[in-house]
């Protein structure tokens, strides 16, 4: 073959090579394919996620919302990838909080929310047409009972519960009662529930309120799917308790936190009013003062009227069992199980100490000088402090029945309880569980869970600089020295030799 053939052979296979190689990116640009080889198909998306995909009629617009060191953002972003694949209508948005600071503060003002008051674990937000989602770290991820160091991956599930929220679902409704002197809802106010109002807005509720005392009130009450009594100082009347009652039984949620009331001329603790309210569910409310005498779970300066309390297993409880974090109560009244025909039998939540007492009065408690000796007619705990009750379903559609939750303290919503350590917010985590379950909306179970997986190591910015020091500079200098010792080992011996 001569040069110019070999030369002329040469373009063609070029051109060729050339021409394959642009119809192979046209067609994988028209006809795009994704293969999941991991263990589980973790990434691999369920026939529920893919029918919700298939019946968008408009733009959905995720945003993650992870820095790169964080360890989950590379997962999420080969999941989101196949939610983009599926669906033209989905539009992924990638913002690193440390570097995006002006994208962030565009984002938290189309929804709303405060960016100084934003906790570290946010994940994702969901958006469409004004409505939004909030997806946190703990929604991504589930415990194996097992083996606690695997995690169960629900990505898939979160992420379609937050389509599916802005979708055909609204914000939860929570409604504050007011008329009793009860903490304030505005979150910058003094006697209010302060950074918890901005929680609940974080974790897509809408807070209102409802004066049971008004005309609207038995219309206002049927929006919302829970009502809060949030630490009364004054009695309900029967025409109040009487509307609660009614929402309750017809298929609401209502959580209420109520300390001891005393009375204004004397210091006699009088009824709440709500007794038609809670017996229902199971549950009486008793008009007494708790005083814990346990010197190791009394909470400095409080004589008492402040101590640790000890969980018992609920869902509401859950991760409170342990000594960490602690659960402190302030100005407690006792609950009792109150055997009423055709009331279920309400679960504990929270129990006193053996050693506390409970009293109908304050008398003296300015004078008290640590704790407060035993009285004739004190009663000796232990004392339920903390009940959870569910009726049976009015309807097989309906995803739970008539639920309540009782308190024996409004310091469970106060704002002081949501600024306390973590090592002792017990008390702020249960009652952001008590919320969650009261409100608790059907699972999306049509989205199966994926096979556990061994957690990632995290490290920190110390731990990370520990790691470079030992193979930049300790592990070197191991080897030097070790190299160093056998050189000055073989050349004595060789010398000796």
């Amino acid at each position: 073959m001569t040069g110019g053939r070999r030369r002329a052979w040469s373009a063609l296979s070029v051109a060729s090579a050339s021409a394959i190689w642009v119809s192979v990116n046209a067609l994988s640009a028209r006809h795009y394919a994704r293969w999941d080889a991991t263990t589980g198909h973790r990434f691999s998306l369920s026939h529920a996620t893919e029918q919700t995909l298939g019946g968008l009629s408009g733009n959905v617009t995720v945003s993650l919302v992870l820095g790169d060191r964080d360890p989950a953002k590379a997962n999420l972003l080969q999941l989101l990838e196949a939610y983009r694949a599926k669906s033209a209508l989905i539009d992924v948005k990638v913002i690193d909080p440390d570097r995006d600071a002006q994208a962030m503060r565009a984002l938290y003002r189309r929804t709303n929310v405060n960016l100084a008051t934003v906790e570290e674990d946010m994940a994702l937000v969901v958006e469409r047409e004004g409505r939004y989602w909030f997806v946190t770290l703990q929604d991504l991820f589930g415990t194996s009972e097992r083996d606690p160091s695997r995690l169960i991956p629900r990505e898939e599930r979160a992420v379609t519960s937050a389509i599916r929220a802005v979708v055909v679902g609204d914000k939860t409704r929570l409604c504050f009662t007011t008329g009793h002197e009860e903490l304030d809802v505005a979150p910058d106010t003094r006697g209010s529930i302060g950074s918890l109002a901005r929680l609940l807005e974080r974790d897509n509720h809408e807070i209102a309120t409802v004066d049971l005392v008004s005309a609207e009130a038995q219309v206002k009450l049927k929006l919302c799917d829970v009502v809060i009594v949030a630490g009364p100082r004054t009695s309900f009347a029967e025409a109040e308790a009487e509307r609660l009652r009614t929402y309750a039984l017809l298929g609401g949620s209502l959580l209420i936190a109520a300390g001891p009331i005393f009375a204004r001329d004397s210091s006699n603790v009088v009824p709440l009013g709500l007794a038609s309210v809670t017996e229902p569910f199971g549950i009486l409310l008793d008009e007494q003062l708790v005083i814990e005498r346990d010197a190791a779970k009394v909470m400095a300066e409080t004589a008492g009227t402040g101590f640790f309390v000890s969980a018992r297993p609920h869902e509401v409880t859950h991760g409170l069992l342990g000594e960490s974090p602690r659960i402190g109560i302030v100005n407690a009244r006792p609950l009792r199980h109150q055997a009423t025909q055709g009331a279920p039998a309400p679960s504990v939540l929270l129990l006193s100490s053996d050693d506390a007492i409970a009293r109908a009065d304050d008398e003296g408690a300015n004078d008290w000088r640590g704790v407060p000796t035993v009285r004739p007619g004190d009663k000796v705990g232990p004392f339920v402090l903390a009940m959870a009750s569910e009726r049976s379903k009015l309807s097989v559609s309906d995803a739970h029945g008539p639920r309540l939750i009782v308190i024996g303290s409004g310091y469970a919503l106060a704002a002081q309880t949501f600024e306390l350590p973590p090592a002792v917010r017990g008390l702020a985590y249960m009652t952001e569980g008590a919320i969650g379950w009261l409100a608790k909306r059907p699972m999306l179970v049509d989205v199966p869970e994926k096979e556990a997986t061994r957690a990632p190591l995290v490290l920190t910015e110390a731990g990370r600089s520990r790691v470079r020091q030992y193979v930049l500079l300790w592990m070197p200098l191991a080897a030097a020295l070790l190299g160093l010792a056998v050189f000055l080992r073989r050349r004595s011996t060789e010398r000796r030799a």
